[in-house]
């Protein structure tokens, strides 16, 4: 018997048998009997066991290997059956197979029944059929299987590659090439190979299928050899393929779906992997209708396929509970129980017991047979009351968890795989109801791991996006660049290697595109300012009936929409000058633009505009205007690098008071004086204006002449210091100048025209001295030049008296001789320098002390008189 996935729900009852005793059911199942399916060795007895049978029984049996190349086989050890009651062993699943052996009174055959090689199902049957004459012990047999083929083993690989648990994990949507090939323990020749990849494609022939999986979910593929004798090899299951589940992206989400363009949002990325399970025991879903009956028996049953062959309860715990969402209109009436494959059974609820009390809530009168509302009913050994305890207190027995009355461990040495069924039995006449759904939950620790999944977390991120300006784990702002629907994709790859996505789009409403507003400087002497003036500039455009305007002191309340002023078109500024921040607000959105840089509001007094005079020395050539008027203007509005006013310059006042006849800057001027007209003027309002003038004189820097140096004889002190009047130097500096004259020590004193001498009556320091002069302009004091003169103090002489010439006469003896006067030198001098001393000689005192007529060759001087 192969197993898929879909699970039939059949009425029909198929039993996995694991225990050791099989008593023989009683009735035949509709006529399709029951089956029991599994090859372990145990005991088949008659209905009763170790009691005799019943009278009138009618009872048929399936015994079905789980291995389709098996073959069943019964050993009666012993019969006792009286006259008339007939065991009849069918080789098939049904009574309509070829009869293998009768059994009866006359004819206790008992002995081994073996399925035969041409019985295709390797099923035996067995009918029972007693009269009402009376009864016996029955039988006692031992069911096995046995295998009449070779081993076959199979090898499986595929494209992507097997996990090394032997699982073969996959995305949705991927194809797998799947290769098979056998090894036989005898002869492989003439085998056939087929596929069944559990995927809606059926039987394919060929030891090599390709195969794609659109659908997560878990599919037992089988591949099947099948040798020259019909054959098979015995695995049930060769491959699990594990399809990868959507994960949840519940979580992923903007924090803002809508936003104001401009604005930042912050989106989360929140990803869960879902577990995918397939469940053992699919619960039966559906009305089922529970009519008024008389005990009239009501059933459904649970198919279990999933488990491992032979797998069996081993104690209560495998099974966690039983559940059952009905309604009805009388508890009383009721008797509920539940069967396992074997025959096994526990009462949820025994008859007579609850009186009127409903289920859930039905629906009255009992004429009326529209379905009612159920209550979900847990069955549970951990609960402390059954129904019939609550049934007491109660009109309606409360949803919620319910002790059975018999124990769950009635079940143990049962299958697990088989048909596990209700039988809900209605006693009394009058009232009915309906079960919505039922269901056992199993212990999971006894399901096949491969039976669920939950994919791992590979990675998981937010797809690049230039809109993301931050980054925080699985948290990202985003600044959305356009208008409209801006899209982000967070990212996720689980361990199957499979990439989902989950889409978040953030709606940034439409751009307000504003251009900066203007400084305002206002003429406005009532001390207020129409900030409305720069509504046109700021809406750029915009419809005003969109878009409004407000304004504000500051930016926080901008930002925030509040706090505007109240009357802009006469606004009192609270500062001169002050910053007003606008804002448009898009009124079909309520968004919000601010001008982050706001504009300046000031109301200008141009009365206390000040600029003073310039004065240079010398050329004026490539004057900058405007860098002089910028960093001398004085007054309300600050310098003219202000974004407020305009200025410009204008040689006449009619000029400035029209705006004409531009004077360029830089600006050149030779000499003398020109007034130059400055018109300031509001960039806000030309009508605001004031015209300002000031002066361009140029000076001519004096020429400093150098005068003679001041010569003088020292006084009776003879110490070389001496008063001099050094005003006498005037007219030789002048030179016929008319300026200012001051006479200094140093030159750093004459350039900075510091501690100026007295020219009156100044006495030197040194001998000589240099006098530092300073001539400048009577106008301009930076116009100026300098000279030097110096001063000399010249010291008397020590004369000292010098030894008479005496010679004597020549040969004329007339009273005359040449002499050398110069030979006194050294006599006159004395101790004093002759570098700084000249000596003259002279005829006469009168002639000395006039420094007068001096003897031209004192070297050779003839006498005029004798004795001089």
């Amino acid at each position: 018997m192969k197993r898929i996935l879909t699970l039939l729900f059949l009425f029909t009852v198929f039993l996995s048998v694991a225990q050791s005793q099989i008593n023989m059911p009683l009735g035949d199942n509709g006529g399709n009997g029951f089956r029991f399916i599994g090859c372990n060795a145990s005991a088949f007895n008659d209905s009763q066991g170790s009691q005799n049978y019943g009278n009138g029984e009618n009872n048929l049996s399936v015994f079905c290997p789980a291995i389709g190349t098996d073959r069943m086989e019964l050993n009666f050890l012993l019969v006792d059956v009286l006259v008339n009651d007939v065991l009849t062993i069918y080789d098939g699943d049904s009574t309509a197979a070829p009869v293998l052996g009768t059994i009866t009174n006359t004819n206790v055959a008992a002995g081994l029944f073996r399925a035969s090689t041409a019985n295709a199902t390797g099923c035996l049957s067995v009918r029972f059929v007693s009269n009402g004459s009376g009864v016996a012990s029955g039988w006692r047999a031992l069911r096995g299987c046995f295998d009449p083929c070779q081993s076959i083993s199979t090898v499986i690989t595929t494209t992507p590659s097997i996990d090394a648990d032997g699982i073969l994990r996959i995305c949705q949507g991927e194809t797998v090439t799947f290769n098979g090939s056998a090894n036989f323990s005898v002869d492989g020749t003439g085998a056939t190979y087929e596929w069944d990849l559990v995927n809606g494609g059926g039987l394919n022939p060929g030891q090599t299928q390709t195969g794609t999986y659109n659908t997560t979910g878990i599919y037992q593929t089988r591949f099947i050899v099948t040798d020259a004798s019909g054959c098979t090899d015995r695995d049930q299951i060769d491959l699990v393929v594990q399809v990868s589940s959507d994960p949840d992206f519940t979580g992923t989400q903007a924090a803002d779906t809508s936003i104001c363009f401009g604005e930042s949002t912050v989106l989360t990325g929140v990803v869960t992997p879902q577990e995918f399970a397939i469940t053992p025991s699919p619960p039966i879903t559906g009305q089922t209708f529970l009519p008024d009956g008389n005990g009239v028996s009501y059933q459904t049953c649970v198919d279990v396929d999933l488990f491992p062959i032979g797998s069996a309860v081993t104690q209560a715990s495998d099974i966690i509970d039983i559940f059952l969402n009905m309604e009805h209109s009388y508890l009383g009436d009721l008797q509920v129980t539940v069967v396992s494959p074997n025959g096994s059974s526990i009462d949820l609820h025994v008859y007579p017991g609850g009186t009127g009390t409903f289920l859930g809530i039905p629906i009255e009168p009992d004429t009326n047979i529209t379905p009612g509302t159920g209550f979900d009913y847990v069955f549970t050994e951990a609960a402390t009351q059954t129904w019939i305890q609550v049934a007491a207190g109660n009109a309606t027995i409360p949803a919620g968890d319910y002790l059975p009355v018999d124990p769950f461990s009635n079940f143990i040495g049962s299958p697990l795989n088989g048909q596990w069924c209700i039988t809900i039995t209605d006693n009394l006449g009058s009232d009915n109801g309906y079960i919505f759904f039922w269901g056992l939950n199993f212990n999971p620790a006894i399901i096949p791991a491969e039976l669920s999944f939950t994919p791992g977390i590979a990675s998981q991120m937010w797809q690049i996006n230039p809109d993301i300006t931050a980054v925080s784990g699985n948290n990202v702002t985003v600044l959305p660049s356009s208008e409209g629907l801006n899209c982000y994709v967070y990212e996720f790859v689980d361990s199957f290697g499979c990439t989902y996505t989950e889409q978040v789009c953030v709606n940034a409403e439409r751009e307000i595109l504003a251009l900066a507003p203007i400084d305002i400087i206002s003429c406005n002497t009532a001390g207020t300012v129409d900030l409305t003036q720069n509504d046109t500039a700021i809406l750029n455009g915009l419809d005003p009936a969109v878009y409004t305007i407000a304004f504000h002191v500051n930016l926080i309340d901008a930002q925030a929409g509040i706090n505007s002023i109240v009357n802009p078109a006469t606004y009192t500024p609270v500062s001169n000058p002050q910053i007003v921040f606008a804002s448009i607000e898009d009124t079909s959105n309520s968004c919000i633009l601010v001008e982050l840089g706001g504009f300046s509001v000031e109301i200008v007094d141009f009365t206390q505009f000040m600029l003073p005079d310039l004065d240079n020395c010398g050329f004026l050539v490539n004057f900058d205007l405007d860098a002089y008027v910028n960093a001398n203007l004085s007054g309300s509005g600050g310098g003219s690098g202000s974004s407020g006013y305009t200025i410009t310059f204008h040689p006449t006042q009619a000029d400035a008071e029209g705006g004409t006849n531009l004077i360029a800057s830089p600006y050149d001027q030779s000499t003398g004086i020109q007034t130059i007209y400055i018109r300031i003027e509001s960039t806000s309002d030309s009508g605001c204006y004031t015209i300002l003038p000031f002066d361009i004189t140029v000076f001519d820097a004096p020429v400093a002449n150098m005068p003679a140096d001041m010569n003088q004889c020292d006084d009776l002190s003879n110490d070389g210091l001496d008063i001099f009047i050094l005003s006498n130097q005037d007219v030789e500096v002048l030179n016929g100048q008319t300026a200012l004259i001051t006479y200094h020590l140093t030159t750093a004193d004459a350039l900075n025209a510091a501690a100026p001498l007295n020219a009156a009556g100044y006495q030197n320091i040194s001998n000589p001295q240099t006098v530092y002069v300073r001539i400048e302009n009577l106008n301009d004091a930076t116009c100026f030049n300098t000279t030097t003169f110096d001063l000399v103090v010249n010291r008397s002489v020590d004369f000292i008296a010098a030894t008479d010439m005496i010679v004597c006469d020549d040969l004329s003896n007339d009273g005359f001789d040449q002499f050398d006067l110069t030979t006194q030198n050294a006599a006159v001098l004395g101790t004093q320098i002759a570098a700084d001393n000249t000596i003259t000689f002279y005829n006469s005192l009168a002639d000395a002390n006039a420094g007068i007529n001096a003897i031209a060759t004192p070297a050779a001087y003839t006498n005029t008189t004798t004795g001089m």
